[in-house]
């Protein structure tokens, strides 16, 4: 995966959610605004799929869209994505235990970065 910026949109059983992850050298770092993220994004050398592997840190008290009931303490969670090389903006179906997700990644200017470290969602 190239060095850079990425937007993420996805969507589970009980909503919808935004986020940000920069990738510098391999090493990944995002947030969905109640998530963090980090570990790291490669190439599989026989695929030639883009595998992110990282860890999901979620405080106490923040649900998932795949429709599991908060957790009242802080979780971490492994977890593997592959995308195909040509990911860019196409929707991907990926099981993602407790459930499932629908997840798009967009390349999106680098100024968009500061969001990988974390923001707040707020409805109007």
């Amino acid at each position: 995966m190239d060095n850079g910026t990425y937007g993420f949109i996805y969507c589970g059983f009980t909503g919808v959610g935004i986020g940000a992850l920069t990738v510098n050298d391999g090493v990944l770092t995002g947030s969905d605004g109640g998530n963090k993220y980090t570990g790291k994004a490669s190439v599989d050398s026989a695929t030639g799929e883009i595998v992110l592997d990282f860890e999901q840190h979620t405080p106490a008290g923040v649900s998932l869209v795949q429709g599991v009931m908060p957790l009242p303490w802080p979780s971490l969670r492994p977890r593997v994505i592959r995308l195909p090389a040509n990911f860019d903006g196409k929707p991907i179906d990926h099981p993602l235990p407790p459930g499932h997700v629908t997840i798009t990644f967009k390349r999106v200017p680098d100024e968009y970065a500061v969001y990988a470290n974390g923001f707040t969602v707020t409805p109007i």
